[in-house]
């Protein structure tokens, strides 16, 4: 339950990012000359790595809620 709180944000995260990432990636090509923004496997590859971060970032909390005592966190409620 804590995973899946903490992973639900990051697909919109993740298509917001992705529909930004699109002009940026023109504007940043015609500054930067020399490097190709728009690649093809950048925009997955980037994608990937953002969901597994998210991932990563949501195991934490998850394993350590798990570790709690049912019964105590209700008493401290």
């Amino acid at each position: 339950m804590m995973r899946r709180q903490g992973l639900r944000i990051t697909p919109i995260g993740c298509a917001v990012g992705l529909v930004l990432a699109l002009p940026l990636g023109r504007l940043f090509n015609s500054m930067f000359p020399g490097f190709q923004f728009s690649a093809p496997l950048v925009y997955p590859l980037v994608l990937v790595v953002m969901a597994a971060v998210a991932l990563a970032a949501a195991i934490g909390p998850a394993r350590r809620a798990a570790q709690v005592d049912p019964s105590q966190a209700l008493r401290s409620e």
